[in-house]
């Protein structure tokens, strides 16, 4: 599957909705703060339906590319972060 549109990138550095309408991720850049914790992206707010879960470590970085149909959200993205931590999402808001 190509995407229809060119992808897209916003940056979360706490506790949000990241993406505020109906996506398909392609990509997570991942950088963890000072300690450990984990990311939570839910599809629907913070009660949504959890699509998808990160453990980072005190200066990690890594990336995920989500090949084929990347991972659709219906809602949005909303994203739990740990103190210190930055994610980058790539979406194709044209694929939600």
């Amino acid at each position: 599957m190509g995407y229809t549109t060119p992808v897209k990138s916003t940056i979360a550095t706490a506790t949000t909705v990241g993406v505020a309408t109906s996506c398909r991720i392609t990509g997570l850049a991942v950088f963890g703060g000072a300690g450990n914790g984990l990311i939570v992206l839910r599809d629907g707010g913070a009660t949504g339906t959890v699509k998808d879960s990160y453990q980072v470590s005190a200066g990690n970085v890594f990336y995920v590319r989500f090949a084929g149909q990347a991972i659709k959200y219906a809602s949005n993205v909303y994203v739990s972060i740990p103190s210190g931590s930055a994610l980058t999402i790539h979406y194709d808001p044209a694929q939600g």
